[in-house]
């Protein structure tokens, strides 16, 4: 039986070893480069609902029938979409969107007639319904975000709403992936099962 030398068995399986600890490596940088990715995400859609709320309630708006809001990132800016459901419930229809410009700021414009929603807004709106209704979270205010996947699918995430400016409430977040058109979930993450409220004094700076 042909034997290799003791010495180039130990620097073979160094050599696996390393290439395995890369691997592991470069594993690690993708996976935390995506959790940055989606991070920065949220925070966008966050800061795009703030604003383009601001600029909705501006308009004194008839909110009958509306259902959710819906960010979305345009190449001119974000885009924050107040739609409602026809009737029979079979068509999605636009009532209110601010739009972000290119200073920042938001204006808002109201559809009468209302406007006719396409397929990715249609798509996201029966991604939050759906999300919302299979959460059964505390009786508290929650925020949702969406953020599309690059295979199509859809991250929905539901965390605690802040209530007030000293606390911030971190915890019981779930995220649903969702398939493209809506209608179905293709999995569950609990994120966080328990909700931590921090405390912060009004004058307190953090990094």
């Amino acid at each position: 039986m042909h034997r290799f030398p003791l010495g180039v068995i130990i620097c073979a399986c160094l050599a696996a070893s390393h290439a395995s600890g890369q691997a592991k490596d470069q594993g690690l940088k993708t996976y935390l480069a995506g959790v940055t990715e989606r991070g920065l995400a949220l925070y966008a859609y966050d800061q795009a609902a703030w604003h383009g709320m601001n600029a909705f309630f501006a308009l004194k708006p008839d909110t009958n029938g509306l259902t959710h809001f819906i960010c979305t990132e345009t190449p001119s800016g974000w885009l924050v979409t107040f739609p409602k459901w026809n009737e029979t419930h079979d068509k999605l229809l636009i009532a209110y969107e601010p739009m972000e410009s290119e200073l920042g700021e938001y204006e808002a414009r109201a559809y009468n007639p209302l406007k006719a929603a396409d397929n990715d807004v249609t798509a996201e709106e029966r991604a939050l319904e759906i999300s919302i209704t299979s959460f059964q979270h505390p009786k508290r205010p929650y925020n949702i975000a969406i953020v599309p996947l690059p295979d199509g699918n859809l991250y929905v995430y539901l965390h605690p709403g802040q209530t007030k400016t000293t606390i911030w409430p971190l915890g019981d977040d779930v995220r649903c992936t969702i398939s493209p058109d809506g209608k179905r979930i293709v999995a569950t993450r609990q994120l966080h099962k328990s909700i931590l409220e921090f405390v912060v004094k009004p004058n307190a700076v953090g990094g």
